[in-house]
């Protein structure tokens, strides 16, 4: 297979996925730590709290949500790129 078709089918399917997930954990993170900062506080925050909270949640769900497709195969995928390339990377 040649090296671009090999660097364009690792890309949408090995590790642009693997992206998405990091991306929707880092999302999930952030809008877990606007949970406990607010708790900590005793809820004496602002209105921008709850919002970038609310925000984080919403673009983890869609950024998971966008990946799920590819994600659901990407054992597959995986194996497959380490086959072609003959190795991890």
């Amino acid at each position: 297979m040649p090296g671009p078709l090999r660097t364009r089918f690792a890309i949408g399917w090995v590790w642009g996925p693997a992206s998405l997930v990091v991306a929707g954990a880092f999302f999930a993170a952030s809008a877990i730590y606007f949970v406990i900062d607010a708790i900590l506080a005793g809820f004496s925050i602002g209105w921008e709290q709850p919002l970038l909270a609310v925000i984080n949640v919403i673009l983890s769900l869609v950024v998971l949500r966008v990946g799920a497709g590819r994600l659901a195969t990407w054992r597959l995928a995986w194996s497959v790129h380490r086959e072609v390339t003959g190795g991890y990377l």
